[in-house]
């Protein structure tokens, strides 16, 4: 019997964006081998330059937090190569764990409703995109890249003086 997850209307009820959901469609595929879960590499441009800010943008609060948290830490400690080694590992990683919180609300949805349209209107509450939260959060990244581009600017110049 076919698990709600693996349904491609509550994919496309839970994704709510037309323009990518066969990439969704596809990516998540890779996920699901007969309804065992398993990790697959699967890039993501948008992940890869903006991977909190793509978290939040699918509704993956808790997830974006935990991955800003170590980017930090991992770049204050480490920069450099590893920065963008990381954001590579992002790129491919970070579609995963989308579909493991679409799997997981999927999953509550199927154990506590039983007619299959009001599921589809629960995924549809529970997934979407956040696209404020996402453009703020956009801007926040581009100022700080500004911040830090006349910062280094300014610290060349005085090194010159």
């Amino acid at each position: 019997m076919e698990k709600l997850y693996q349904n491609e209307r509550a994919l496309e009820a839970y994704i709510q964006t037309p323009d990518k959901f066969e990439w969704y469609k596809t990516t998540f595929a890779k996920y699901d081998v007969n309804g065992v879960e398993k990790y697959a590499w699967s890039w993501s441009w948008y992940a890869f330059f903006f991977g909190p800010a793509y978290l939040i943008y699918r509704k993956c609060y808790l997830e974006a937090i935990g991955l800003w948290f170590l980017l930090t830490i991992l770049s204050f400690f480490t920069g450099g190569i590893l920065g963008i080694l990381l954001s590579i590992a992002v790129g491919g990683s970070v579609p995963y764990l989308v579909y493991k919180r679409y799997r997981k609300m999927a999953t509550q949805v199927e154990e506590t409703e039983g007619n299959f349209e009001k599921q589809l209107e629960m995924l549809k509450e529970l997934g979407g995109v956040n696209t404020l939260a996402r453009n703020i959060l956009i801007v926040i990244y581009v100022i700080s890249v500004a911040i830090s581009i006349v910062t280094l600017i300014l610290g060349m110049m005085a090194a010159m003086m």
